[in-house]
């Protein structure tokens, strides 16, 4: 079995039903964030000392920079559903990070960052790190586009979390 080499890393969560899965997570060969996977299939573990020992085991160490977090998917299917108005935009950016984290773990094409919804991204994070913006695209009013464009893209990222989560790869020790 083939795994990606994640030299430094840490546990991080992703809540999706109520339930939530540990995937070990942090920057892969080339720089860029990725999580475990082996033949396209996220590696799960069932808490962050499972994560953490199989780690190990895998000659990886933790980042003790890093905490480990939760992606809830839960919590941003209301605003999908148009059960709420509102979403918290850095919990839908945190989504969206993991879920292009694992797309390209994964071999899925998937990065918002380019193409139709590059716009509604960057808003997200403008807001979520709003002193590394100073421009008008920063603005708190959305157009009926950026919003729809917003919400196709967090929409896309739960499903591509819920996917990986289905077909992942439990793996406790």
């Amino acid at each position: 079995m083939s795994v990606p080499r994640i030299p430094v890393g840490s546990p991080q969560g992703i809540r999706s039903r109520g339930a939530t899965g540990f995937v070990w997570w942090g920057p892969g060969a080339e720089g860029m964030d990725r999580v475990a996977a082996v033949e396209s299939r996220v590696l799960l573990f069932a808490s962050p000392e499972s994560c953490l020992a199989w780690a190990g085991e895998a000659g990886s160490s933790r980042d003790e920079r890093a905490e480990t977090e939760v992606v809830d998917l839960d919590a941003v299917r209301p605003w999908l559903d148009r059960a709420t108005p509102t979403i918290d935009l850095a919990e839908a950016l945190g989504v969206v990070n993991m879920a292009i984290d694992v797309a390209a773990s994964t071999g899925r094409s998937w990065d918002p960052r380019v193409g139709a919804h590059r716009g509604a991204y960057r808003r997200f994070v403008a807001a979520a790190v709003p002193w590394a913006f100073a421009d008008a695209d920063a603005a708190p009013a959305w157009s009926a586009r950026e919003f729809g464009s917003a919400q196709s893209m967090v929409r896309r990222s739960v499903a591509l979390l819920d996917r990986a989560l289905a077909e992942g790869r439990p793996t406790d020790i």
